[in-house]
């Protein structure tokens, strides 16, 4: 008989591993003690002894909400960061999940540095370098900047260039939108960087991210398309070349007037000729 249960995944049977969950802690050293009552030891459980594992955590070996009290069983309320797992940027991503800890499997040679500033994700408060710190790339309101991801692509807001995926990358959005003083012009709630349409003429940002009238605003920051005001009239051939505007009773011919005048000059015309 040979058994085949990896905890941890680390290729190595649970008969022959030193530390069956791979929470960095010798299965010798935890013994079978169950720190926080649930029933289960601690070397097969992350909460109770003060260390996180992302491999526990997707086990299912411990509940996030067991009904203890905060700190009671070694866990955070929302038992994603324990008190003493380091998070080296302060960002709410414990390190070991930036990046795992030497001796890991899936340790890289080199933790990733997703906006190549020279700074890893696990020591930058800013991991996609978007202008947006990775703490608060969490739009849904839980503080877990891991599980946002608004356009949908597979990639977490805090490690996408573009996090609404309008074709606009979420750094110039937010520089359009410092520039301009509006991170919200259409008002429904969303900032620039997650809307798709931030002026809500209809448009998407993307098809509209120039600036055709050379004011320095770009044009899906405004609505081009209003329409002119009612009672207006676009004359051909009045004074000058092109179109002449103008609004009856107010400075500009009436189109009965232009008719009548013309009229009127080929009758002089013709009673010359006579």
């Amino acid at each position: 008989y040979l058994d085949t249960d990896d905890l941890d995944g680390d290729g190595i049977p649970d008969t022959l591993d030193l530390d069956d969950d791979g929470d960095g802690i010798p299965d010798a050293t935890e013994g079978g003690a169950d720190s926080d009552g649930d029933g289960r030891p601690d070397y097969l459980g992350v909460c109770g002894d003060d260390r996180v594992s992302v491999i526990d955590l997707a086990s299912g070996w411990e509940e996030c909400d067991d009904g203890n009290a905060v700190d009671g069983d070694g866990c955070s309320a929302s038992c994603r960061v324990e008190a003493d797992v380091p998070d080296s940027d302060g960002d709410g991503i414990p390190d070991t999940v930036e990046c795992s800890p030497p001796g890991n499997p899936a340790q890289p040679a080199t933790c990733e540095d997703s906006d190549g500033d020279g700074t890893p994700d696990f020591e930058d408060e800013d991991d996609d370098g978007d202008g947006v710190d990775t703490a608060d790339e969490s739009p849904d309101g839980d503080s877990d900047p891991t599980d946002d991801d608004t356009d949908g692509d597979g990639t977490p807001n805090y490690l996408d260039e573009d996090d609404d995926g309008d074709g606009i990358d979420t750094a110039d959005e937010i520089a359009a939108s410092d520039a301009t003083g509006a991170d919200d012009p259409d008002g429904d709630g969303l900032v620039n960087w997650l809307d798709t349409d931030s002026d809500g003429d209809g448009i998407d940002d993307g098809d509209e991210a120039g600036d055709g009238n050379d004011n320095g605003i770009p044009d899906y920051l405004e609505d081009l398309d209003e329409p002119l005001e009612t009672g207006r009239l676009i004359l051909q051939g009045g004074r000058g070349v092109g179109c002449a505007v103008g609004t009856p009773g107010q400075g500009g011919p009436s189109g009965a007037l232009l008719l009548l005048m013309l009229g009127f000059g080929l009758g002089i015309r013709r009673y010359r000729r006579n």
